[in-house]
């Protein structure tokens, strides 16, 4: 459902029915929403429209303030003052003040108001927390990824319902019901009740990947083409991802056996499967062995799985385990410290 010249109640009324399309709970005020704001105009509209949609009091918001550029605070106390000012119970999140140890500043930040959220919401018993994610953020992260060269999980881009994008597994899981809302909606329904939003100056900062495909996603636009085409493909791919993700599960169970501390899969049935299957089969199994959730890229795994199919991989450490081979068997175990 995309909305057009969005008001307050319209927007309730779509966030009401989004929540029954997904089977998800009404929140409660024992089991509330933490919905993140930042105090720009699509996270005050999302807020507002939770407000609308469901009891004032089943909804918590928190503004996570990194310190990461000058007036951030101030920025955060308007934002909570904003809320307020709504009936929403709301509060700033400061986190300590460290160095980025990544050289990608943004992803850095983004894993942290994650991990802060996540806080949130084991301190007040919820299990979502709602971003303001749109139908354009959502266009603009299918093309920063074709760029990237990803394959149907990228490409699939953002998940209306998913788990927190952290390394280690969470019971907290990440909602985003404005994925088929476009961003000027959002304003014309935060001016219609007189509702001032906040500017991001980095949204202007063409250092940042994230705004030169937005500024290349306008000129799309204006030469004709509908970014909801690039969201509705993102949407079929994601039901592709799914399907793949069930048979290389199905073949998890069926191909792997226990071995020693670890897991063992043979060879020839292994290299029997589709390529995807194997690049997703071993992913699973690096995974579970190593105990480690995090990203784990296609050109790893291609890299391993040639030198399997060709009999030349040495003792090989990935992702946390130890890989070898015997005469019929790929062995997978926990790498040793």
């Amino acid at each position: 459902m995309q909305l057009k010249q969005l008001n307050v109640s319209q927007l309730a009324d779509h966030v009401r029915a989004w929540f029954e399309h997904q089977a998800l709970a009404a929140p409660t005020k024992t089991t509330p929403i933490i919905v993140a704001v930042s105090g720009g105009a699509d996270s005050m509209a999302l807020a507002i429209g939770l407000a609308q949609a469901f009891e004032v009091d089943s909804l918590r918001a928190a503004t996570v303030e990194h310190g990461l550029r000058y007036g951030s605070a101030a920025e955060a106390r308007w934002a909570v003052d904003q809320l307020e000012a709504h009936g929403i119970t709301a509060q700033i999140i400061t986190l300590k003040k460290q160095k980025a140890d990544t050289g990608n500043l943004q992803a850095w930040a983004r894993e942290q108001r994650y991990r802060a959220l996540q806080g949130c919401c084991e301190t007040h018993g919820s299990p979502y927390v709602a971003t303001a994610h749109t139908l354009d953020d959502q266009a603009e992260t299918v093309l920063a990824r074709l760029a990237r060269a990803s394959g149907t999980k990228g490409l699939a881009a953002m998940a209306p319902v998913a788990s927190l994008p952290l390394a280690e597994a969470s019971a907290v899981h990440l909602i985003r019901p404005l994925l088929t809302v476009r961003r000027q909606d959002l304003r014309c329904c935060l001016m219609e009740v007189g509702q001032r939003w906040a500017e991001d100056p980095s949204n202007r900062a063409m250092r940042f990947d994230r705004v030169r495909v937005r500024q290349f996603l306008a000129l799309w636009e204006e030469a004709g083409f509908d970014p909801a085409r690039i969201a509705a493909s993102a949407a079929q791919l994601r039901r592709s991802d799914d399907a793949l993700e069930h048979y290389a599960e199905q073949a998890f169970h069926d191909l792997t056996a226990p071995y020693a501390d670890g897991l063992k899969v043979k060879r020839a049935a292994f290299l029997a499967l589709p390529q995807d299957t194997q690049i997703r089969l071993l992913r699973r199994i690096l995974r579970r062995v190593g105990n480690n959730s995090s990203e784990l890229r296609a050109q790893k795994l291609e890299r391993v799985i040639e030198a399997i199919e060709h009999s030349d991989l040495p003792r090989t450490t990935l992702h946390s385990t130890l890989i070898t081979l015997n005469q019929n068997d790929i062995l997978v175990t926990p790498e040793e410290l």
